[in-house]
């Protein structure tokens, strides 16, 4: 097709978490993010990311938790064996309008932006079913409506594929890979980091530029001090502190240990400047806990990790010290 794209497909788990996302906020608007690759002309949509638990939610508009999407998209992105991109964004509107506002269109024109062949923009209504409709978008901004698929039935097997255990060790001894020792120091004198480029990657530094502006309230500011207040309010909004860039880099320490360990599944969620890991055993082995809540954070003292209320000071790799070492304490005696 001229446009580029001929239709959509998502997958199983993508599809599930839209109408998850979109039940969960029956109330309001929400949203998230389309990660994926295009063959010829057929966007598949593997993953999709949800605002976060941060966003702000209102029946007309929301704002998402940009600091948790820069960090999942990324992560979620190294786990496929075929590289993914972003690819667009789905939002819902309220009953059954279907077409984008002026909002939308500066996001949509944002998106495009992005990529040569433009981006996808789906619009989920409740009518009172599940509907959605999706669209194409190139520039100068031009909206072609495009089929909608479903299922993993559609999808050629190895996008679906993750990478190994194997390909995810590194070909290199590592004897410390992610020192917190030496960001200190920024949280100090000022500087801003790179996080964009050097920590969030390929994926996450395209979302971290197109969540710079947040959708606003439908409706026109009554004067030029109104915009520049929302203007700056939404800049503020999508800046990643240097608190929470270190925070990040905790976090990025520990989730290999996270994603190897077959014992427990885990969820993650940021707060202001803290991140929340969430551990709840699957496995019945009687020495491991049967949950773990930490929270990584950057105090005055350095950074520190509460685990299930004990707080110390944070060095790489102690959620696995913490288990194994309640694990050793339940060792019978050896003989």
């Amino acid at each position: 097709m001229k446009n580029g794209c001929s239709k959509v497909i998502l997958s199983t788990r993508a599809h599930l978490a839209v109408v998850a996302e979109t039940y969960e906020r029956v109330s309001t608007e929400t949203g998230g993010i389309l990660l994926g690759t295009v063959i010829d002309d057929i966007w598949y949509v593997i993953e999709v990311i949800d605002p976060g638990p941060n966003s702000i939610f209102r029946p007309t508009y929301f704002e998402y938790d940009t600091p948790y999407v820069n960090h999942l998209s990324n992560k979620i992105a190294r786990l496929y064996q075929e590289e993914i991109q972003l690819l667009g964004l789905w939002h819902r509107h309220p009953g059954s309008f279907d077409s984008f506002s002026s909002t939308d269109d500066g996001t949509n024109t944002k998106y495009a932006m992005q990529n040569p062949k433009g981006a996808i923009s789906a619009i989920v209504n409740l009518d009172p079913r599940f509907r959605m409709s999706a669209y194409h978008v190139t520039l100068p901004l031009q909206y072609d409506k495009i089929p909608v698929c479903f299922g993993d039935a559609l999808i050629p097997s190895h996008l679906l594929t993750f990478k190994t255990f194997h390909d995810l060790l590194p070909t290199q001894r590592i004897t410390d890979p992610h020192s917190v020792t030496g960001f200190r120091a920024t949280l100090h004198d000022g500087s801003q980091p790179k996080v964009a480029e050097n920590f969030f990657g390929s994926v996450g530094k395209f979302v971290s530029q197109l969540l710079s502006s947040h959708p606003q309230p439908e409706g026109k500011p009554q004067n030029k001090a109104e915009t520049r207040k929302s203007e700056n309010e939404a800049d503020k909004i999508a800046e990643v502190t240097p608190q929470q860039e270190a925070v990040l880099k905790m976090l990025d320490n520990e989730m290999t240990y996270l994603e190897a360990q077959p014992d427990y599944t885990y969820a993650i969620s940021m707060r202001n400047s803290e991140v929340h890991i969430n551990l709840t055993r699957i496995q019945e082995l009687l020495p491991y806990p049967r949950a773990l809540n930490c929270i990584l954070a950057i105090e005055h003292s350095g950074p520190c990790i509460t685990i299930n209320g004990h707080r110390v000071p944070y060095r790489s790799g102690m959620i696995y010290e913490y288990i194994n070492g309640l694990v050793a304490e339940a060792a019978p005696p050896v003989p």
